[in-house]
């Protein structure tokens, strides 16, 4: 039963993933011919920033089902904004490396 779920799970990704990419390549191939209507690539720059939008939530999704990577998903609102600590040096005191 399990892994019946997981292959389903695995085609849904399939097949968002391959969505993802050949709408990119279609996209990406219009962008590099350059010239066009402004609005017409505005458009498209929207709709590639949705499948980078795409791809993150697929990525997120696999980390947190396959590899029990950390998720907020069965947290409360409050508990949401203290997890987890922040860690990145930001800001005038960071020190580049």
């Amino acid at each position: 039963m399990k892994q019946q779920r997981y292959d389903e799970a695995e085609a849904a990704f399939k097949a968002a993933l391959s969505y993802a990419e050949t709408q990119l390549l279609e996209q990406a191939t219009v962008v590099s011919q350059g010239g066009g209507d402004p609005l017409d690539l505005e458009s498209r720059a929207l709709h590639i920033g949705s499948l980078q939008f795409l791809a993150t939530e697929a990525e997120e999704l696999v980390k947190i089902c396959c590899f029990d990577s950390l998720s907020v998903g069965n947290l409360s609102a409050k508990e949401m904004a203290f997890y987890p600590e922040a860690r990145t040096p930001v800001g005038s005191s960071a020190t580049a490396s």
